[in-house]
């Protein structure tokens, strides 16, 4: 499959699960597609569980993609694909569901630490004048 084949398929895929109105529905399509959920995916379905479910979701999908972002987000290669919307979405979704903190929000806050500590800042210099 070609690279703007497997795009399109994410993105086709991504707009399937925020269709999902129900935790029903989506552990229907969630079982429907199996592995081929790719990075972005994943978090999109933790983050839909999240926006659907009532108070905790305890299935065993949540539990299970919880533990596979909790794997694949220990990888540095993978995690430096994960923009900061999407490491927010993974920490507002954990609380919703009250997963346990770790390992992912550890994980997240340490993405976000590294991010913040090679983030240059645009306009070092003030340019008011405190002392008039």
């Amino acid at each position: 499959m070609s690279w703007l084949a497997a795009t399109a398929k994410h993105t086709e895929l991504n707009a399937s699960i925020i269709r999902c109105k129900s935790a029903r529905e989506l552990e229907e399509l969630v079982k429907r597609i199996g592995a081929s959920a790719n990075l972005t995916n994943t978090i999109t379905i933790l983050h839909r569980y999240a926006t659907v479910a009532r108070g905790s979701a305890k299935s065993e999908q949540v539990q299970n993609l919880h533990k596979r972002l909790a794997l694949v987000l220990t990888d540095r290669n993978q995690i430096a694909k994960v923009d900061s919307q999407s490491l927010a979405n993974v920490a507002w979704s954990v609380a919703r569901l009250k997963l346990p903190p770790q390992p992912l929000l550890p994980i997240v806050a340490d993405k976000i630490a590294r991010s913040a500590s090679t983030t240059p800042l645009e306009n070092e210099e003030s340019t008011h004048d405190v002392s008039s």
